[in-house]
């Protein structure tokens, strides 16, 4: 545990990364070459796990809560090695030995613009002394919205002094104690051990993709389980609960938390929204709260996902379901058929149409144009026929045959 020598280095390569952030929402680095130390070299990585920047700290903890506050689109991961003493020239020695194993320094210490955004508290682009506290605390509250979608969790405070000069920047956090260290990283062994890591490829580019999704909680009902999770895609956090049917994932063997990940590999497969505000239209997906059946009503293909673990089985699909279907045609005005027991509104006085079924009337043969007139709107009629109220219901505008014709076979009856 001895930092290493000035003329000793170590590579990037060889550093362990770890998120910023951990299960439960902290910044709360700890592990091997970081416990107990004075000062560090520490390396700040994107979501991609490319190098942004490496810089020195005193307090790793508050420096990474000063970055992540500052660049949250930028920091996912770090690497750090950590001295018992601050060592200046071991120190610069082991960022140049960074740098040089890069190829060159990353954009975030070679770009002066770019070294500021990591170094300098942000600023607010207040263009006046006066509007310097407003627009400072409408900016943090941006930047506190970043962070907080990426999962954060602690509170965190904005510097009261920096604000009123028009920047922001979050107040170092108090130290913790052996105690609250301990209960902190207890909690995060029994968060960690509910993350589950999701890959996938993309249903119609056949990409890859992969994301962590955390199963925050549990609550079995008669019928399976209700289920919140939490997937982080895309340097998002999104909330979902859902309900898991035991007939579903005890078809096919497999358990409810197997049953949770291959819905979310589903629907990021699919390119589903995994956040819906307002109003649901007709085809959005209830993605913040819905069913384990709702999956399979609007993916029947989801059904067979199992298919190959199972030895064959699948899960319940479109059989299962509840249907309405319409079993019986009632027909309507313009039908003479479907009337005919029926009395018909305002003709009613002229009684009910025909004691038995005609063998036609001409309805499907009707071309694209023609329709049957309405009966209770008689505008646009030709003005030289005359039509008894069931001959109305039974002419096609468009058609050829004569008011005749169709008077003839209403007489047949």
């Amino acid at each position: 545990d001895a930092a290493p020598p000035a003329a000793e280095t170590v590579a990037l390569a060889d550093v362990a990364h770890a998120s910023v952030t951990n299960a439960a929402g902290m910044i709360l680095p700890a592990g091997e070459g970081v416990d107990g130390k004075a000062a560090f070299v520490v390396a700040v990585l994107d979501a991609s796990e490319a190098v942004q920047y490496i810089g020195f700290s005193k307090d790793l903890r508050n420096t990474l809560r000063k970055l992540f506050c500052r660049r949250a689109e930028r920091t996912h991961y770090y690497k750090a090695v950590g001295y018992d003493a601050v060592d200046q020239a071991a120190m610069l020695a082991q960022r140049q030995a960074w740098f040089d194993e890069l190829g060159e320094p990353p954009a975030g210490n070679a770009d002066p613009r770019q070294r500021a955004l990591w170094e300098q508290p942000v600023d607010s682009g207040a263009v006046s002394e006066r509007g310097a506290l407003p627009a400072a605390k409408n900016r943090a509250a941006e930047l506190e919205a970043a962070i907080r979608a990426r999962g954060l969790t602690e509170p965190i405070e904005w510097n009261q002094e920096l604000l009123r000069q028009g920047k922001c920047d979050v107040a170092d956090a108090e130290a913790l104690s052996e105690a609250e260290v301990g209960a902190l990283r207890a909690q995060q062994e029994e968060l960690e051990s509910n993350m589950r890591s999701v890959e996938g490829v993309f249903a119609r580019s056949g990409e890859p993709f992969s994301f962590p999704l955390l199963i925050e909680s549990r609550f079995e009902t008669n019928g399976g389980y209700m289920v919140d999770v939490v997937v982080t895609y895309e340097d998002t956090n999104t909330n979902h609960r859902l309900f898991l049917g035991k007939e579903y994932y005890e078809a096919v063997g497999a358990t409810p938390d197997e049953m949770v990940c291959e819905i979310f590999k589903w629907l990021v497969a699919h390119k589903t929204p995994l956040h819906t505000d307002g109003t649901l239209e007709i085809d959005d997906f209830p993605v913040n709260y819905f069913s384990s059946s709702q999956v399979i009503q609007r993916w029947p293909d989801f059904a067979g996902v199992f298919e190959e673990r199972s030895g064959g089985k699948q899960l319940p699909g479109f059989e299962s379901f509840f249907h309405a279907r319409t079993v019986e045609e009632y027909g309507n005005l313009s039908d003479p058929d479907a009337n005919r027991e029926f009395e018909i509104g305002p003709y009613a006085p002229y009684g009910k149409v025909g004691e038995k079924s005609w063998a036609g009337d001409g309805k499907d043969d009707l071309t694209e144009g023609e329709r049957y007139y309405d009966p209770f709107d008689f505008e646009g009629q030709d003005e030289d026929a005359v039509l008894s109220p069931h001959a109305k219901l039974l002419h096609a505008k468009g058609r050829k045959s004569s008011v005749g014709d169709i008077e003839d076979q209403l007489a047949a009856f």
